[in-house]
């Protein structure tokens, strides 16, 4: 009895444990972001945002939110949307934007950017904090680092646009609801819904 006892225990122990979050220097959160194909014009707004959004800590969780959800990660992103449960907006569970590897986290928020972008043009406005802190001239987010020009050292230049879905406008549909949510499309999914509507017409 003991010991079953002690097996329940260490697994609520690993589902209840907190991700393993670490909190970045300034520089290390401009260099990876870079690695990972942030573009170098926007690395030092980037940055900003970390910063005043999480203190470059990829781990924190924010307070509830007026209506109940938190945000995530070095971005603080929000789980009302963009990670589960119950949000599905990066197809991602809310404790991988919360762990050492910021990559999740820096693919999730190119999508909240984008999405935001294609909505009100400017897609740093997803961050209540760009305005008032990082709607200016960053270049001090990124003094004194050592930033590396190698082409080798980036994934890619257009990094911000490459595998960022579509959003999907208006009503909800079988692949999700509207905007801010958004989805994968490619060529199949529009050849379904092109069969579909030449259906109900017969």
């Amino acid at each position: 009895m003991r010991r079953s006892l002690t097996v329940v225990l260490a697994l609520w122990a690993t589902v209840l444990a907190p991700a393993l979050g670490r909190v970045m220097d300034h520089c290390d959160v401009a260099s990876t972001l870079l690695r990972l194909g942030a573009p170098r014009n926007q690395v030092s707004v980037w940055v900003c945002i970390a910063k005043w959004e999480s203190s470059y800590n990829t781990g924190a969780v924010g307070p509830p939110n007026s209506d109940g959800s938190r945000d995530h990660g070095l971005f603080q992103i929000n789980d009302r949307y963009w990670c589960s449960p119950p949000g599905t907006g990066c197809g991602v569970s809310c404790r991988s934007l919360e762990g050492d590897d910021i990559a999740p986290q820096w693919k999730c928020a190119k999508r909240v950017y984008k999405a935001t972008k294609l909505q009100v043009g400017n897609g740093f406005k997803a961050w209540t904090t760009y305005a008032p802190h990082c709607a200016g001239d960053t270049s001090s987010y990124v003094a004194g680092c050592r930033l590396s020009t190698s082409d080798d050292d980036v994934q890619s230049s257009n990094a911000i646009t490459q595998d960022i879905p579509v959003p999907v406008y208006g009503q909800w549909t079988a692949y999700g609801p509207p905007v801010p949510f958004v989805y994968p499309w490619n060529r199949s999914h529009f050849w379904t819904i092109h069969q579909i509507l030449l259906n109900k017409r017969k």
